[in-house]
C-alpha cells in the first residue's frame, strides 16, 4: 500500500471505524434475538435448584426453557382475570405515560414488571393438561415438579415469565387486555385444557411480528448505506 492510500485508510478508520463498530454490533444483536439466541431480561439469574437437571421445553425461535417454571406459569392463567387487578394496573400504566395524550378508561393494559410480581407471589394452581388429559411435559414432570410448582412461586425465572408475555405483548412492557384475552382463548379450551401448539404459535406469530420490524429495519440501514454511506466512502478515497 501506498503512503497516501495507508493515510487515507487509517484516518477513515479513526473517524468512522466506531460507528461501523456499532452498526455491525447492533445488528447481529438483532439476529442473535431473531433466531432465539439473543439475551433476554433475566438471562443471568441462576435457575432455582429445583430446576437444575430439569426438563426443558423450546419455543419456536427460543432457548430452551425450563419446563417446569412453564407449568408453573401456565398453572395460575386460564383467562386474562387471573392476571390480578386490571384497573389498578390501568393506573399505574397511565402514571407513567409521559406524553399529554391519556389512555382510554375502556382500555386495561398491564405492564410486564406487574405480571412477573403478581405471578410469583401467586401458590400454583393445577398441572396444564390437554384436552385428552395428556398432562404437559408428561406425566413424570408432572409428578416429579407439581410439589415444586404449588410451593415455591417465588422460584419462577424471570426468563420464563418473560416468555409467556411475550406471547401477548411481543417485546413491549405493556399489554391490552384484548391481546392478553386473543391467547389465553386459544390456548385454554374452555378455559382449562391446554393447547401446545396453540401456545407455540402465539410464541412463533409474535416472533415473527418481531422479525419483520428486524427485517425492515435492516433494509432501510442498506438503503441509506447505498443512498449515502457508500458515496462518501468512495469520495474520501476518491475512487
Amino acid at each position: 500500500l501506498s503512503r497516501e492510500v495507508l493515510t487515507s485508510l487509517l484516518a477513515f478508520l479513526f473517524l468512522f471505524a466506531g460507528l461501523l463498530f456499532a452498526l455491525v454490533s447492533s445488528n447481529l444483536k438483532l439476529f442473535a434475538e431473531l433466531t432465539g439466541g439473543g439475551d433476554e431480561v433475566g438471562s443471568d439469574e441462576p435457575l432455582p435448584k429445583a430446576l437444575e437437571g430439569a426438563p426443558t421445553i423450546t419455543l419456536p425461535l427460543s432457548k430452551p426453557l425450563p419446563l417446569p417454571a412453564v407449568a408453573a406459569v401456565l398453572s395460575k392463567i386460564r383467562v386474562s382475570d387471573d392476571i390480578g387487578d386490571w384497573e389498578a394496573y390501568r393506573r399505574r400504566v397511565q402514571a407513567k405515560v409521559s406524553s399529554p395524550l391519556t389512555l382510554e378508561d375502556s382500555c386495561k393494559w398491564v405492564l410486564r414488571e406487574d405480571f412477573r410480581d403478581t405471578i410469583r407471589s401467586r401458590r400454583g394452581g393445577s398441572w396444564p393438561v390437554s384436552a385428552d388429559g395428556s398432562p404437559f411435559g408428561g406425566e413424570a414432570a408432572r409428578k416429579e415438579y407439581e410439589g415444586w410448582m404449588k410451593a415455591k412461586p417465588s422460584e419462577i425465572p424471570t426468563d420464563v415469565l418473560d416468555a409467556v408475555f411475550d406471547t401477548w405483548a411481543g417485546r413491549g412492557d405493556v399489554s391490552e387486555r384484548a391481546k392478553v384475552d386473543e391467547v389465553l382463548g386459544a390456548v385454554f379450551k374452555e378455559e382449562r385444557f391446554f393447547d401446545e401448539k396453540a401456545f407455540e404459535g402465539a410464541v412463533l406469530k409474535q416472533k415473527a411480528l418481531r422479525g419483520s420490524g428486524i427485517v425492515t429495519f435492516v433494509v432501510i440501514q442498506l438503503v441509506l448505506a447505498k443512498a449515502f454511506f457508500v458515496p462518501a466512502i468512495a469520495d474520501f478515497f476518491e475512487l
